[in-house]
């Protein structure tokens, strides 16, 4: 919804910006802000994952007794109990990797419907989602960088 405004509005200020989104989500009603919500949760989650994918070798070297499920459940634990500062790393991977694929997403998407005019805006993102989610880390180097 910022960025809606932020477009809207380009002459208010960053604070401007989030009142009047503010100010705005609090008349929607319940189910106009599910939508949100219902994102924010599977962000929330991909985050999550990088923290999980970080440390889960490191959690199963130190507990090599340990089933699979316990060692989800001991990282889903400390998890839990890190502080906001201590998750913005991964929080800043996250944005860092969106970042990276809308910069892919940008420079291929114009290329690509002149190649395929008869494709929508959304079988396009399809289409560069997929590509991206097949490559190896070193053909994503350009777009990280």
């Amino acid at each position: 919804m910022q960025v809606k405004y932020k477009v809207k509005y380009p002459e208010l200020m960053h604070e401007e910006v989030i009142l009047k989104a503010l100010t705005k989500w609090e008349t929607l009603t319940k189910a106009k802000k599910e939508p949100y919500v219902q994102r924010h949760k599977e962000e929330q989650q991909k985050i999550f994952i990088l923290y999980q994918e970080s440390v889960i070798e490191d959690f199963k070297k130190a507990n090599p007794d340990m089933s699979d499920e316990e060692v989800l459940k001991k990282i889903q634990y400390y998890w839990n109990g890190m502080t906001k500062q201590e998750k913005k790393t991964y929080e800043n991977q996250h944005q860092e990797k969106k970042q990276s694929f809308n910069e892919y997403k940008e420079e291929k998407q114009s290329m690509l419907k002149e190649e395929q005019p008869d494709l929508t805006d959304d079988q396009i993102t399809t289409k560069l989602t997929t590509n991206w989610k097949g490559f190896t880390k070193e053909q994503k180097r350009p777009y990280l960088e």
